[in-house]
């Protein structure tokens, strides 16, 4: 429909351009502005997609049978020989699937312990935690009902570990098999000696996310500042695309670190013109699952003693870097043996069996 109105608009300007209209210029503009909604325009895919049908039936309900720490929610997952090329368009599908499940966000403001109830989702219990603002504490609900999906919870950047995840990358296996190739980086030296792939949070810390799309995938470290995401003759190094993981920090936090350490994350929804991020599903502390780069949040936080009013989205969150998967990552225990290691095998055996050595 879309192509079809281009085109019918294309043929009446060129048709009035030809009989000297004088209202060829308003339409002209109009034909623009048309041209650049289209482009930035962004429309989720629906639960009736069947790409997003089968992801969510994918997604749920839980099989316990398949919960472990590389699938917590025990999900049925598809691991991906090879990335296809509507590999974006899967990373949508799965971050749609979380958006129509409506998870929540695992804590409230100001909380010092977001998180802690993600493995509810799949304990086998009848347990949904809300977490309660005024009283800084959680909510316990139950509804009679066993891992359903009121109780999936999580923090912010568990949302593009999913997608990736549901979307046919498995991240998890991909992220502990570059730590023991870079252990020395994650552990910062001996100073982070807790930081292994042993529990859940290590998938979920965003500066361990961001190591491994730089040391294994494609990463720009972009720091754009406001200023730059507003100069519309502004162009990014790298253009971001629709599926790319994007890196946010935090403005006007009460601390030493800066805007440019990674403190949020989401998911390229959509575009404009210049390649720069307009929507991103992401994880607020709320239930809303997609926002609008530079729209209208309206949200007060405290932040330390003091409570700061942020108008707009962009107000909070800066644009540190985008990564995008751009190689298959399939773990140890599903790969076809190649022919030196089957021939191994066989030298293995006829030593150990008939003594044989060549």
């Amino acid at each position: 429909m879309e192509a079809l109105i281009t085109l019918c608009t294309s043929v009446r300007l060129n048709a009035l351009a030809s009989e000297g209209c004088p209202a060829l210029h308003r339409l002209r503009c109009l034909a623009v502005i048309l041209a650049f909604l289209s482009a930035t325009r962004f429309v989720s895919p629906s639960e009736s997609d069947p790409l997003v049908k089968e992801l969510a039936g994918r997604s749920y309900p839980v099989d316990r049978s398949l919960v472990s720490l590389y699938n917590p929610w025990g999900e049925r997952l598809e691991i991906l020989n090879e990335i296809p090329k509507d590999f974006p368009k899967r990373v949508i599908a799965a971050a749609q699937v979380y958006a129509d499940q409506h998870v929540r966000f695992d804590g409230y403001f100001g909380g010092e312990d977001d998180g802690r109830h993600y493995m509810a989702a799949s304990d086998g219990l009848d347990n949904a935690y809300y977490g309660d603002e005024n009283r800084k504490t959680y909510r316990l609900v139950r509804n009679k009902k066993i891992d359903d999906l009121t109780e999936r919870v999580w923090v912010c950047p568990a949302y593009p570990v999913h997608a990736l995840t549901l979307a046919g990358f498995p991240l998890r296996y991909a992220m502990a098999a570059d730590f023991e190739e870079h252990r020395n980086e994650y552990l910062a030296g001996g100073n982070f000696s807790s930081n292994t792939p042993t529990d859940y949070m290590f998938f979920f810390r965003l500066l361990n996310v961001q190591r491994y799309f730089r040391d294994q995938q494609w990463y720009c470290e972009d720091r754009i500042t406001q200023a730059q995401y507003r100069d519309k003759k502004f162009r990014p190094e790298a253009p971001f695309e629709v599926g790319d993981i994007v890196f946010m920090g935090h403005y006007r936090d009460n601390d030493t670190l800066g805007p440019w350490i990674p403190k949020h994350s989401g998911i390229v929804a959509s575009v404009d013109s210049r390649g720069m991020p307009v929507k991103l599903y992401d994880m607020r502390v709320s239930v809303k699952m997609i926002d609008d780069y530079d729209g209208i949040i309206d949200q007060t936080r405290p932040i330390g003693d003091q409570k700061v009013y942020f108008k707009r989205f962009s107000d909070r969150y800066s644009l540190v870097g985008h990564g995008r998967i751009v190689r298959a990552f399939v773990p140890e225990f599903l790969r076809a043996p190649t022919e030196e290691q089957t021939l191994a095998k066989i030298r293995e055996y006829e030593e150990r069996e008939f003594h044989y050595k060549p």
